[in-house]
Order: C-alpha cells, then sequence, then structure tokens
C-alpha cells in the first residue's frame, strides 16, 4: 500500500486511514496477508464443519465463501465501508485497520482489537460499529447483520461482521 503523508491509504480510492505511526496499538502482522488469512480460514472452517453456534453468523461465512464477486457492486461497497470506518479513530480504540471485502449481496469486515479495549464498552467494536449502523452509514439497502468475536493469540479478538443487502 503506498504511503501519503505518512499515512496508508486504500490502493483502490486513496481513502485514508488512521494508521499514523504511534496511533495504532497493534502490531501491523495481524493484518499480513497470512494472518487475516488464516484466522479467516478457520472460521470459513468452523462455519462448514457446524462449529458456529450462532446460525447468522454460520450462514454468513458460507455465503460470503460461496457467493461469487459482483466487482461493478462489490468495489463501491467496499469503498464506502472504508469511507465510513475512516471516521473512527482506530489506534485510539486499540483497532487495527480493517480488511473489507464484497461479494454480490454481503460484505465482511475482518477488525482485530486488543483485548482491553474490545471488553470496555466505551471502545468495544460492538460498540462502534452500533454507532455507525445506528447513523446509518451503511446505507438503506443494508437487510440484516451478523458479528463473530474470536479470541486470538497476543492478547487481540478478532472480529468478522457481515453486512447482507437487498439488492
Amino acid at each position: 500500500m503506498p504511503l501519503a503523508d505518512g499515512v496508508r491509504q486504500d490502493d483502490a480510492d486513496g481513502i485514508r486511514l488512521d494508521m499514523l505511526p504511534g496511533r495504532s496499538q497493534l502490531p501491523t502482522p495481524a493484518f499480513d496477508s497470512a494472518g487475516i488469512d488464516e484466522i479467516r480460514a478457520r472460521v470459513a472452517d468452523d462455519a462448514a464443519s457446524g462449529r458456529l453456534p450462532d446460525r447468522a453468523v454460520s450462514d454468513s461465512v458460507l455465503l460470503i465463501g460461496s457467493e461469487s464477486r459482483d466487482d461493478i457492486w462489490a468495489g463501491p461497497a467496499e469503498s464506502h465501508i472504508l469511507r465510513r470506518l475512516s471516521t473512527l479513530n482506530l489506534g485510539e480504540l486499540g483497532l487495527s485497520r480493517p480488511s473489507v471485502r464484497c461479494t454480490s449481496t454481503v460484505c465482511e469486515i475482518a477488525i482485530v482489537q486488543e483485548y482491553e479495549a474490545a471488553k470496555d464498552s466505551t471502545t468495544s467494536w460492538q460498540t462502534q460499529f452500533s454507532r455507525l449502523d445506528d447513523a446509518g452509514s451503511w446505507g438503506g439497502s443494508l437487510a440484516e447483520s451478523a458479528m463473530l468475536m474470536r479470541m486470538e493469540s497476543g492478547d487481540r479478538v478478532a472480529f468478522f461482521t457481515y453486512l447482507h443487502f437487498a439488492r
């Protein structure tokens, strides 16, 4: 990812994200491709094996894994979500840079948070997501959402949030 003024940007549209040195408390390897891909693969395996107790989450994981990508819709949807997330002060909230991917009707936000921040009701990802959701940040076509929280090594919590859109 290119750097401009010391701030990481999304390659597709130059969205500025809160990645200034010293503002993010999480080590960047949490979102190296292998890191998030490994967590995502474990979650997909758990969904396929019926080990996720929440049916909405399990259905979301299976859907995003099987649904083909509609590039005409998915690219703008990912950019829209990243713009909404860029309003959060990720570093102060103990959040990593989000990984966003969309297919044809569903988008996934994968984000890692420090455990201490995740258990604080004012800084938790669930609270931040709810505030964005309550503000209508995802648009009028959002049909439903589902969220999975998973403990990871190094006192981190991985969150996978799924947004289903009516199209």
